[in-house]
C-alpha cells in the first residue's frame, strides 16, 4: 500500500437539514499498488477523524463510495473514491469532500480559483468553461456576500470589525490561495444553498 499524507485545515459550520458534505480537517490519500491495475490508479481518501452527523450529532458509519474524477492544472485526470457515510440516528447520507475539490465541478478547486482571480497561466479548461465560471460567480456575488456577512456575524463578535470594514468576500480573496474553498465550505456548512449555486452548476 503506497501512501502520501497531506494535512488539511478547513473551516466548517452548522449544517442545515439538506444535502450535506463533510469536510475533514485532516486526511490522507493512498492507493493500492498491488493487484488490480485499475484499482491501483484510484486514490482513496482516508479521514483522520471520527466525525459526527452535522444534523443530529449521531454516529456515522460507512455506507458506500462514489468515484470522482478531477482535472489537474496540467490537464491530467485523477480518480478519487469519496466515502459516503450514513448517520445511525437520522439516516442522512454524508459525502466526505477534501479541499482539493470543488462541489460538482470536474476541475480542481485551485484551477477554478485562479481563473476567478485571473491569475491562471495554463488552464486545461476551454474558454467557454472559464467564461461560465466567471459569469456564475459574478451573478451570485451579491447573494454570497450577504450570506457570508450574516453567517460571520452570527458566529462570533470578533468578525464584526471585518464586517464593518467592507466586503468579506474581498477580504477572503486578499488572504491568498484557498479562499474559494473557505467560502464554499462556510456556506455549505451553514446549509446556505442558494449562494452556492456557483459551486453546484455542472
Amino acid at each position: 500500500m503506497k501512501r502520501k499524507s497531506t494535512t488539511k485545515r478547513l473551516l466548517s459550520g452548522k449544517i442545515a437539514n439538506r444535502k450535506v458534505m463533510l469536510f475533514p480537517k485532516t486526511w490522507s490519500l493512498y492507493h493500492n499498488t498491488s493487484g488490480n491495475t485499475i484499482r491501483s490508479s484510484i486514490f482513496f481518501i482516508e479521514s483522520k477523524e471520527s466525525p459526527l452527523c452535522p444534523i443530529c450529532s449521531g454516529s456515522l458509519s460507512g455506507y458506500d463510495s462514489r468515484l470522482r474524477h478531477v482535472i489537474q492544472a496540467d490537464g491530467s485526470r485523477e480518480s478519487y473514491r469519496l466515502k459516503r457515510l450514513r448517520c445511525q440516528g437520522c439516516g442522512k447520507l454524508h459525502v466526505e469532500l477534501p479541499d482539493c475539490m470543488q462541489p460538482y465541478k470536474h476541475h480542481s478547486a485551485s484551477i477554478i480559483e485562479a481563473e476567478l482571480d485571473e491569475t491562471g497561466i495554463h488552464c486545461p479548461a476551454d474558454e467557454s468553461t472559464i467564461r461560465l465560471w466567471r459569469r456564475q460567480f459574478a451573478v451570485n456575488l451579491p447573494q454570497m456576500e450577504g450570506a457570508l456577512q450574516s453567517l460571520w456575524q452570527q458566529q462570533s463578535s470578533r468578525y464584526r470589525s471585518l464586517i464593518s470594514s467592507g466586503s468579506l468576500l474581498e477580504f477572503l480573496q486578499s488572504t491568498g490561495p484557498g479562499w474559494l474553498t473557505i467560502v464554499t465550505q462556510q456556506l455549505l456548512g451553514a446549509g446556505l444553498g442558494v449562494p452556492t449555486q456557483f459551486a453546484f452548476c455542472p
